[in-house]
């Protein structure tokens, strides 16, 4: 028998890349160089383990002793002098990784060249892949049908995640062709990361420039198994998003029969059964039932032809989201037979239930109590269905919101790194640098560029700037050379701001910023020696300023980790929300706190408002429990400051059964509160832990 997982029969990618660090690469440790603007610079990277290889990469777990944390690290395997088309190749798979900024597509750090060829670091995930997962459901002694009832719906939301990734991806113009059980990886909390995007590639209009696309045609590109037909028969340049809907659907048929979707003797056996689309019959393993719309789901999902699939990764996942909700799938029509059914299979509790009640009380109560009883059993389905309704809303609004949070996580983490080579090996900047609090207004903006009034800022600002302030007691000319070099690393703030905006490019990026906001509202860079360095360039002059005084830089100075702390008051903008990090040089010395300042309103007003009715409140929670903000947050009026505020109070919500939640880590679900609070319904993010909370009547 061929093995039901085999390596890609070819990798192929575009080649661009923007910027490439050169850098030496030593067997033991890891060793790479980071040059900024032409300076050379060592990083060092520890070796740990070997977590896998591949036709084309090797993976390693490495120590980065920079951030104090453990990433992971691939290269090119065993190649001493690798040829142009594989580097291209490795290169694309990088590019296209890094583009594709979502919760469940691991995030890339940085790209590296040693004398080995390129190599580029990652997010470590620890856990399973979900082949792992299935292969020991796959024998009958590790079976157990009475649990098999829970773990398929579990199974079942893990795959919805993968769905939701490539539906990304599908909207960024890229096709992963190499779906797979080994390449689903779920992670010891509850994450869901899609791996390897060895042989992605850009399709439609996106693909009028794919480098790769001479020597791919006719090419059979991806693991057998788990091709569509189309792919099969090399037709590279005509696959859409239905080609990895496809095999969506033969990974979903893995999922609820546990068995692989082809089985065959020989690959040439196997490659033909694939064109044809001749899978195995859908039945159990086990001799397990599969739900006639799941089946349906599947055979539509896996339809020979393209017309007849889902027409995107989207729709498939809305239809699976049904069959969890018990409600009727697109793929399976229903009867008004099935329907009864349906409806009686999804009540037949509180229906069983009203039976016996009818049963042994017949003789003794009237019509009327029997109708009574009618309407309490409609009541409480009503209730369950408001119940299911809310859980469906708070799970929607917390996964944009744990996107949007763990967006700023990453920017933080490419601002850290970006500083740090900064100090290490940056080059100065003789460009004067304005210094807020030792200017007046007008001679402070005269030297900034493309100065406009900012509604959202309440203030005069540039966005072509940062701005730097001095620790009061301190004097200015006797930090000149590190203002200048910090100075040199102006130009990266507007890209992260931009990166923000729903379309980066819009040449009206200044006036969105500036007027209507972003999540993001300032950057900041502290040094121990009391510089700060913001964006964007506002003038506060502040007197007696000591930055080192300020919350975003006590928050993680000479600590471990992101933080994010208290909210403060800021003298022009309100209520912010500080998220920093301390960064080190490699001789563990302590070099300064970066940071990410959102806006309190901000977030209330995007992210946190529901316009149901019934909701009250809704509230962001940190792992312990305590208010971080609300959505009535919005309303709150911004009041100019003549103090400078070091932090607000938070407290914890006030619920016991909720903060009992919180310290079990649970990661969803709806509490049936006092008459004080109602209904509080609750998602765990991923973003520190927090929790999402609302509040409805």
């Amino acid at each position: 028998m061929i093995p039901e997982d085999e390596h890609p029969l070819d990798l192929s990618f575009d080649e661009t890349l923007l910027h490439i660090a050169t850098a030496r690469l030593a067997p033991e440790p890891l060793t790479t160089a980071h040059p900024e603007e032409g300076l050379q610079g060592e990083h060092v990277y520890q070796r740990i383990a070997l977590l896998g290889a591949g036709a084309m990469g090797e993976v390693h777990l490495v120590n980065d002793p920079l951030l104090q944390r453990q990433i992971a690290y691939k290269q090119l395997r065993g190649q001493a002098d690798p040829s142009a088309n594989l580097r291209a190749r490795f290169l694309n798979e990088v590019k296209i990784t890094a583009q594709l900024e979502h919760p469940y597509i691991v995030p890339i750090y940085c790209l590296e060249m040693t004398p080995e060829g390129p190599a580029y670091t990652m997010k470590r995930v620890m856990g399973k892949t979900l082949k792992d997962v299935l292969a020991p459901l796959k024998q009958r002694e590790n079976y157990r049908p009475a649990t098999e009832a829970n773990a398929l719906p579990e199974r079942l939301t893990s795959f919805l995640k993968v769905c939701d990734a490539m539906a990304y991806a599908h909207t960024k113009g890229i096709l992963h062709r190499d779906l797979k059980p080994a390449n689903v990886m779920l992670g010891d909390w509850g994450e869901v990361y899609l791996m390897d995007w060895g042989i992605a590639r850009p399709f439609g209009k996106y693909a009028k420039d794919y480098a790769f696309e001479a020597e791919e045609k006719g090419q059979c590109l991806g693991t057998p198994r788990y091709m569509s037909p189309e792919q099969a028969r090399g037709a590279n340049d005509r696959l859409d998003q239905r080609s990895d809907v496809f095999t969506l659907g033969l990974i979903l048929f893995e999922l609820v029969t546990l068995r692989t979707p082809y089985r065959a003797e020989t690959l040439a056996e196997l490659l033909a059964k694939v064109r044809q689309g001749q899978r195995e019959p859908l039945r159990g393993l086990h001799g397990q039932p599969i739900p006639r719309p799941l089946q349906r789901i599947v055979q539509r999902a896996t339809a020979l032809k393209r017309a007849e699939r889902y027409a995107s990764a989207q729709d498939l996942a809305s239809d699976i989201r049904r069959y969890l909700n018990g409600e009727a799938v697109w793929a399976a029509p229903e009867s008004a037979a099935e329907k009864v059914q349906r409806l009686l299979k999804r009540y037949r509790n509180p229906l069983f239930t009203g039976l016996c009640a009818v049963v042994l009380g017949s003789a003794g109560f009237s019509l009327v109590q029997l109708w009574q009883r009618q309407q309490a059993l409609e009541v409480a389905q009503q209730q369950e269905t408001e119940r299911l309704a809310l859980l469906s809303l708070v799970s929607e609004q917390g996964r944009t919101l744990d996107y949007q949070l763990m967006q700023t996580q990453h920017k933080l983490y490419t601002l850290g790194g970006h500083t740090l080579q900064t100090l290490l090996h940056g080059a100065p900047d003789l460009t004067p640098p304005p210094i807020e609090n030792r200017d007046s207004r007008s001679v402070y903006y005269d030297k900034l560029p493309r100065v406009f009034y900012g509604r959202h800022y309440r203030t005069d600002l540039s966005l072509d700037a940062a701005t730097y302030s001095v620790a009061y007691q301190l004097d200015a000319a006797s930090l000149k050379p590190e203002l200048q070099v910090l100075q040199g690393q102006r130009h990266v703030f507007a890209p992260i701001f931009r990166q923000t905006l729903s379309d980066p490019d819009n040449p009206q990026w200044r006036d969105e910023i500036g007027n209507e906001g972003t999540p993001l509202m300032f950057i900041n860079v502290v040094t121990p020696s009391g510089i700060l360095q913001s964006y964007p360039a506002v003038y506060y002059g502040t007197p007696g300023y000591d930055p080192r005084e300020r919350p975003f830089y006590k928050l993680a100075a000479y600590q471990r980790g992101l933080r994010c702390g208290r909210p403060y008051l800021d003298r022009i903008t309100g209520s912010l929300l500080p998220c920093s990090m301390a960064i080190y040089s490699p001789q563990d010395t302590f070099l300064g706190t970066v940071s990410l300042d959102m806006q309190f309103k901000y977030l209330a007003r995007k992210f946190l408002s529901l316009s149901a009715a019934h909701i009250k409140e809704s509230y962001l929670l940190n792992n312990e429990g305590q208010i971080m903000v609300k959505s009535s947050d919005q309303n709150t009026r911004i009041v100019t400051q003549d103090k400078i505020n070091t932090g607000q109070a938070l407290t914890h919500f006030d619920n016991a059964e909720l903060l009992q939640v919180i310290q079990k880590q649970t990661s969803m679900g709806l509490i049936d509160a006092s008459a004080h609070h109602g209904k509080l319904a609750f998602i765990r993010l991923n973003f520190l832990g927090w929790y999402f909370v609302v509040e409805a009547l």
